[in-house]
């Protein structure tokens, strides 16, 4: 489950900056920081870090992907050991 969380935790960055920027109508790019401003605050900074962040998606999609595989291979592993024991 942590595998999952990491992995996908660029892409939700990624999302929620987004969806944030698109519904107070600020623009949101990876080349420089725009203002973004909510309630009196500049964010822009913060969605601009949070946008850039999905970058790491090229890292953590696949060690999430490599450790959902190990974890499948690990319980498929003890239901066979696990069977084994109840057959002999």
């Amino acid at each position: 489950m942590a595998g999952v969380i990491v992995g996908i935790s660029p892409v939700l960055s990624v999302v929620i900056s987004s969806m944030i920027a698109n519904a107070n109508e600020c623009v949101l790019h990876e080349g420089y920081t725009n203002p973004c401003i909510i309630a009196g605050n500049d964010i822009g900074g913060l969605l601009g870090a949070m946008f850039i962040f999905g970058w790491f998606m090229l890292v953590s999609i696949p060690l999430g992907a490599l450790s959902i595989i190990i974890w499948l291979v690990a319980f498929i592993l003890k239901q066979f050991f696990d069977w084994r024991s109840r057959t002999v």
